[in-house]
């Protein structure tokens, strides 16, 4: 693992570790001003405050094991720890959701006694101001390291500030003896903790599936690889997948057949690594390279003068006049096209590369063909280039003679 992982995963077990601490003392303050004032909205607040804690002390577990190295066990390492935490935190705030759900059931059709009302306000003055602190805190920690617990934490805070003013609004219900508004409050706020515990199951139960849907990423890996490739013919596929804080993926491309060994290397390690910046989280990444089998060749002979299969080969720039593209598909040629050359010189040989890609020409005589041609042909457009016959005249038998190779 590498030494910038371990650091944010060691960042999200500290955030964990101060969101517990910040919890537990508000549930603590919750429970007790409930307990004390008998209202059942402050009770079902403090209930809610005890899931969190679960979530992020799930959070701490899951960030904690996904330090750990890959083994001979778990070759793709422990990450998706995390994610599991996310899954079983979520169980958790569905499960008190349901108890939150029958007991304020149970109070809309009574209204028991209470007092002391001003420290249940006291109580929920104290849950906003910590809950918009934790809320920011969390949420900046979660992008930061993407994880999906710490995320998922942080949405629910946003989501208890809501519930704060239906808990005011209980205490005021309470104190001025109006019955089923306590009861009905609290029926709500455990269907927005059940909302939020059955989307965050879906969401880390999927990912536990291998399951990850991010469009704007996959188009960033698309445009990098068609933008810096040469010899990339077709993307046939990237696959993306979720590990706890980190993404792995893969690309299934089709590699031009004429393209050099060296160049695909160079290519791929290339790509790669400009693949790795376009997101911190991309742990790893893969390319698959196929070079498929190609029935169909596209063949460029220089000749002296066009009389179509029988056209004169030409053994030096001087001598040639026109192209001759002659296509071969299954052992079958056919004369595809004839591009007229004036006057070769080392100044239109971007005139020739045009030509050559606007007719999608996989190879190129060679006769006595000039260095910069050479090299912008081969190198840069993965053309490639054969060298004449001195006994051989015409195009057609060049061209026979030229396919045994290929």
């Amino acid at each position: 693992m590498r030494k910038k992982d371990i650091q944010k995963l060691e960042f999200g077990v500290k955030i964990a570790i101060v969101g517990i601490i910040e919890i537990t003392l508000l549930a603590i303050i919750k429970g007790a001003f409930g307990w004390y004032t008998g209202i059942v909205v402050l009770m079902a607040d403090a209930l809610s405050s005890c899931t969190d804690l679960l979530t992020l002390f799930a959070s701490l577990v899951g960030l904690k094991i996904s330090e750990r190295r890959a083994d001979k066990t778990f070759k793709y390492g422990y990450y998706k720890a995390e994610t599991f935490a996310a899954f079983v935190t979520s169980l958790i705030i569905i499960y008190f959701g349901f108890q939150i759900l029958f007991e304020s059931a149970e109070r809309i059709t009574a209204l028991p006694e209470s007092k002391d009302q001003f420290l249940a306000v006291i109580s929920v003055l104290i849950t906003v101001a910590v809950t918009l602190h934790l809320s920011h805190y969390l949420k900046k920690a979660g992008e930061k390291i993407n994880s999906l617990s710490l995320t998922n934490t942080a949405k629910e805070k946003r989501m208890d500030l809501i519930m704060e003013s239906g808990v005011l609004v209980g205490i005021a219900a309470n104190y001025f003896h109006i019955p089923y508004v306590e009861g009905i409050i609290g029926v709500i706020m455990s269907l927005m903790i059940l909302r939020i515990g059955c989307s965050t199951a879906k969401e880390s139960l999927f990912f536990l599936l291998d399951y990850f849907n991010d469009p704007e990423l996959t188009k960033k890996i698309h445009d990098t690889i068609r933008s810096k490739s040469h010899v990339v013919k077709e993307i046939r596929d990237i696959r993306l997948r979720r590990a706890g804080t980190f993404i792995f993926g893969e690309a299934f491309l089709e590699i031009n057949p004429y393209a050099q060994t060296r160049d695909i290397r160079n290519e791929l390690a290339n790509l790669k690594e400009e693949i790795s910046k376009i997101n911190d989280y991309l742990k790893d990444f893969r390319l698959y390279a196929e070079i498929p089998h190609t029935p169909h060749i596209r063949i460029a002979v220089p000749i002296q003068q066009l009389n179509g299969l029988d056209s004169i080969v030409a053994h030096s720039p001087e001598e040639t006049k026109a192209y001759l593209f002659i296509d071969v598909k299954n052992e079958k040629m056919s004369l595809y096209d004839s591009v007229k050359i004036e006057n070769f010189t080392p100044q239109n040989i971007a005139h020739i590369v045009n030509v050559l890609k606007k007719h999608k020409v996989n190879i190129v005589i060679n006769n006595d063909m000039h260095s910069l041609l050479y090299y912008e042909l081969r190198r840069l457009q993965n053309i490639e280039v054969y060298p004449g016959f001195s006994n051989v005249t015409d195009a057609a038998n060049t061209v026979k003679l030229l396919t045994i190779d290929t």
